[in-house]
């Protein structure tokens, strides 16, 4: 028998994924509450947020010269 509620969705957009992201980098905001009220796994939103990270040290950031990362000149 159908489960009551919303389809499952295999794949989220690139918005919602960057707008739940957003929402986990609000000061005093659990991840976990953001992943109940979005209605995801907890575990999913974090492997988005650590994705998102790693893309943005690939973009925005540049390894120095003593391993740390610099900004990366535009």
């Amino acid at each position: 028998m159908a489960r009551p509620g919303p389809r499952t969705t295999y794949r989220y957009s690139r918005e919602f994924k960057a707008t739940a992201v957003r929402l986990c980098q609000i000061p005093g905001v659990v991840v976990g509450d953001v992943a109940e009220s979005l209605c995801i796994q907890a575990i999913f939103l974090d492997v988005v947020a650590r994705n998102a990270i790693v893309v943005a040290r690939m973009f925005l950031w540049a390894p120095n010269t003593d391993d740390s990362w610099v900004p990366r000149e535009q």
